[in-house]
């Protein structure tokens, strides 16, 4: 399935990992003025705008990746939505919704919690992929994608997600990528991996 995991696995840590550790610390500078308490986690603010859209954004490419990684012959995932990656990711790594991450200050959160897909065919028999019944996608998935196409509204003040880029979906997001990358370097192979430096956040705590 892979041909050069050392190559594949400098890669990760320069391309992937790297990046993460940057919008971790971004996070992390945030807490001089917002405590990480959950007292905190309705804060709103640009900046917090500003984080999740990079999370979510990340997330979408690192999902992606392992899809492209575990399934190789499905050439359509290079464009594939979240139900399409999330389907295959859910099959190499089933525990994924309820994968625990503990947080520096007695946090617990579990990113994907209720999150199960599933492949169908609708009604002209074309292959689709969606969310299982009684599934969902994640809150700060949602307002990953409701901060990201419509902030706001000049004709409906009222209608606002602005509120919804918040410490909260933040912290929650940076969790589920979290999760991803540590997914993503199982597919690897831990093996491969060099010493890289650790999250300064969080602890999966179902695969450790």
């Amino acid at each position: 399935m892979i041909d050069d995991r050392s190559a594949l696995a400098k890669r990760f840590i320069d391309e992937y990992w790297s990046y993460y550790l940057q919008i971790e610390n971004d996070v992390i500078d945030t807490f001089s003025y917002v405590e990480p308490d959950i007292r905190n986690f309705s804060t709103f603010s640009r900046k917090y705008k500003d984080l999740l859209s990079a999370i979510g954004s990340e997330v979408d490419v690192v999902g992606k990746s392992i899809a492209e990684l575990v399934d190789t012959n499905d050439k359509k995932l290079a464009d594939a939505h979240i139900a399409h990656w999330g389907f295959v990711v859910e099959r190499f790594f089933p525990r994924i919704s309820s994968a625990a991450v503990s947080m520096r200050g007695n946090i617990q959160l579990v990113p994907w919690k209720n999150w199960s897909n599933e492949i169908a065919k609708d009604k002209n028999k074309h292959t689709i992929y969606r969310l299982q019944s009684a599934s969902s996608n994640p809150e700060w998935w949602k307002a990953y994608n409701k901060t990201k196409h419509r902030r706001r509204s000049l004709a409906n003040p009222e209608d606002s997600n602005y509120e919804r880029a918040n410490l909260k979906n933040v912290i929650s997001g940076l969790a589920g990528l979290f999760t991803l990358e540590t997914i993503l370097a199982e597919v690897i192979g831990r093996g491969s991996l060099p010493e890289k430096p650790q999250s300064k956040l969080f602890k999966l705590s179902d695969t450790e």
